[in-house]
């Protein structure tokens, strides 16, 4: 027998049975098996023998006849609890542990037959009994009590439907395949329409094409049926098999039966998993039934409040007191406009938050819903509630006629938990602390199921349904990393411009005058240059030594004048890069312009000053307007004197005829061509 097998094989029966029981376990199964260096398929293995044995162990048990004396006491509430402990070590999710503890109706109904088996109410009590089974006695009563009750004396009506349901036939009505053909009811009514309703599915661990499963068969003669599990890896056809073994609710299943495993999907994932694969339905529970006409009735916002009591219990100093919680609820916006907490409920404590909602809306409801309790149909509630305001009081025993209310003390139980605030008054301080966690806590808590404008969805339903596959957790990581790194590099680059000898210049000045730091002066000092931070404690030395100083000046002054100083050196050095960029540029574009002044050479008097003109009426930068003003002057000066006239109107009319420039741009070069190709002077005896 391969001991350390036989060993992971017992810690892991054993783990699943702490984890039923309520207890917290740091160790999972799969670090016990990685420990003792046994593969989780041979683990695993041994854990089905194991549970197997157990079982055929307690069904012998179960059936061999009781003593005739009843046995001993002690030796009864051991069988007992070990019938239980068996039982839930086979059926995984068929007890529940959380704020509410869950409970499969086969484990319900084997409870009750272990009851009948072992005399209770004959041989043992009750509480006796629920106390050996680990049930608490207000749990298993109503179980007994409905059993008592059954006419046909059968000890569930769930089994009869669930036998009528699974067609069994007479020679398999027996107690044993009763609880098989449930398991087998409920599978098939969540069967795909792939499979047909007398065909049965297999689950092989036969590997095929790499990581896939082949699971399908045939039987001699008849045509192969497709296997709504054909194409499935192998993790994929675990959680079916532990799936099909589950007796509890898909959320436990889903969040720690498969945790546990080490298998994490979501919910979504899984529950197509298992629709695929016939296991399971996507809508376990049909939907709700219509409500009858007109019995439902939800008014507008503003004409009906209600209110109501819940305890809450506060923890002051490891002392538990129980308070009342009275707040005013809206029933058509189901918005809270009052609210108080008193020692106790009374009619106060719906008077309080009345008005308080009266003041916070700027009018009062058109009625009042309240419970039938003595405080609510007091005079003094009576006589403060407005004319216009008249109580109305829902119907006994019907908590819906004030679901809403009675809702919203539902999610504050669901989110807060039974213990609203824990109170450390053992000084002032403490009790800053404890109210101050309970306000933030409650904040958070209102804050995770408040619906988002962009989607709907609560932070709770976002991180709850988040299911990222590896690559995209991948590349998420990857993105962060890069993002750290940049980060990391800036740091660096800031701590590499920061000059050692410039710090120490600045923490000689600082012990010199005793300057204290301020801030982060001094680091961002580190980062000017030397030559500035040494005229700004020359400066300073000079202020200081003739008595100019401010009588505030300190550590802050000094950084000014390093700043000041700092910046008319940048700026001197702006001017001076400008100029010379200016000159670089001028001389550039003259070269420029003087080429292309040297194409124009080879045309003919009247084309070369159009050319030039065209020049001037296209291109706005001073240095070229001036350079082709120069051409202009220099070459109409050569015009003879008989052509003048004639080029002048030619001229003119081509800039008059150049819209795309300004009228004063052309009117400016009009003038200038005018006055360059004067007319004649007129002969003196006409002048005369």
């Amino acid at each position: 027998m391969n001991e350390p097998a036989v060993q992971a094989a017992i810690c892991v029966c054993a783990l699943a049975i702490l984890r039923r029981l309520g207890f917290v376990i740091h160790v999972s199964a799969v670090d016990v098996i990685r420990t003792l260096g046994v593969a989780r398929s041979t683990a695993y293995e041994h854990e089905a023998r194991l549970r197997a044995q157990l079982e055929d162990n307690s069904t012998a048990e179960a059936a061999a006849p009781p003593p005739p004396d009843g046995g001993n006491a002690e030796l009864l509430r051991l069988r007992i609890e070990n019938a239980v402990l068996c039982y839930r070590l086979e059926h995984l999710g068929c007890w529940v542990d959380g704020g509410r503890t869950v409970y499969s109706d086969e484990l319900r109904l084997f409870v009750v037959e272990l009851a009948i088996r072992e005399g209770v109410g004959e041989r043992l009590t009750q509480d006796k009994f629920a106390e050996a089974c680990g049930i608490p006695l207000p749990t298993f009563k109503p179980w007994w009590a409905a059993h008592r009750a059954t006419p046909s004396g059968t000890t569930d009506v769930l089994t009869v439907e669930v036998s009528a349901k699974a067609e069994l036939t007479p020679e398999a009505n027996t107690p044993e395949s009763v609880e098989v053909a449930a398991h087998s009811a409920t599978l098939t009514e969540g069967c795909s329409p792939l499979t047909s309703a007398g065909a049965s599915t297999e689950f092989h661990d036969d590997v095929s094409n790499g990581d896939s499963i082949a699971s399908s068969g045939q039987t001699e003669g008849l045509p192969a049926e497709p296997s709504p599990t054909a194409g499935f890896t192998l993790e994929m056809l675990r959680i079916v098999k532990e799936w099909q073994n589950w007796h509890g609710t898909f959320v436990a299943f889903v969040r720690e039966h498969l945790r546990n495993l080490g298998i994490r999907h979501g919910k979504k994932f899984v529950s197509d998993l298992l629709h695929l694969a016939a296991a399971r339905k996507l809508m376990r529970r049909p939907p709700p039934k219509p409500a009858a006409r007109g019995s439902t009735f939800i008014p507008p916002p503003g004409i009906q409040w209600s209110s109501d009591g819940k305890e809450v219990v506060v923890v002051v100093d490891s002392e538990p007191f129980t308070v009342a919680w009275q707040p005013m609820v809206d029933v058509g916006s189901t918005s809270t406009v009052g609210s108080t907490v008193r020692p106790t409920e009374d009619a106060v404590g719906v008077i309080v938050p009345f008005n308080e909602g009266v003041l916070t809306t700027g009018g009062a409801p058109a009625a009042l819903l309240l419970d039938n309790k003595a405080p609510n149909k007091s005079a003094a509630l009576n006589t403060a509630l407005p004319d216009n305001t008249f109580p109305m009081y829902g119907t006994p025993g019907r908590g819906q006629s004030k679901a809403t209310i009675e809702g919203g003390f539902g999610l504050f139980a669901q989110e807060l938990g039974p213990v609203a605030a824990v109170v450390d008054a053992t000084s002032p301080e403490r009790i800053a602390l404890s109210v101050a966690h309970a306000v933030t806590r409650a904040f958070s808590s209102g804050r995770n199921h408040r619906p988002r404008r962009k989607d709907g969805l609560t932070p709770y339903e976002l991180y709850r349904d988040a299911d990222p596959s590896p690559e995209e957790v991948a590349a998420a990581v990857d993105k962060l990393r890069a993002i750290k790194e940049r980060i990391d590099a800036r740091e660096q680059r800031e701590a590499a411009r920061r000059d050692p000898y410039v710090r120490a210049t600045l923490e000689d000045a600082c012990a010199r005058f005793g300057l204290t730091e301020d801030g982060d002066v001094l680091d961002s000092l580190s980062t000017l240059p030397l030559e500035a931070v040494q005229t700004a404690v020359a400066i300073y030395a000079a202020k200081h030594a003739t008595g100019s100083l401010p009588t505030d000046a300190g550590i802050r002054y000094l950084a000014g004048i390093a700043r000041n100083h700092h910046h008319a050196r940048e700026l001197q050095l702006f001017e001076e890069e400008l100029v010379s960029l200016l000159e670089r540029e001028q001389l550039s574009v003259m070269a420029h312009l003087e080429r292309k002044a040297a194409t124009l050479a080879p045309l003919d008097l009247a084309p070369r000053l159009g050319a030039i003109i065209h020049e001037l009426l296209t291109i706005n930068v001073p240095v070229a307007q001036v350079f082709w003003r120069r051409q202009l002057t220099t070459l109409v000066a050569a015009v003879p004197s008989h052509l003048r006239t004639g080029l002048r109107r030619w001229l003119c009319d081509r800039i008059r005829r150049r819209f795309r420039a300004t009228k004063q741009h052309r009117q400016q070069l009009i003038e200038l061509v005018v006055r360059l190709l004067r007319p004649e002077p007129l002969p003196v005896s006409i002048a005369s």
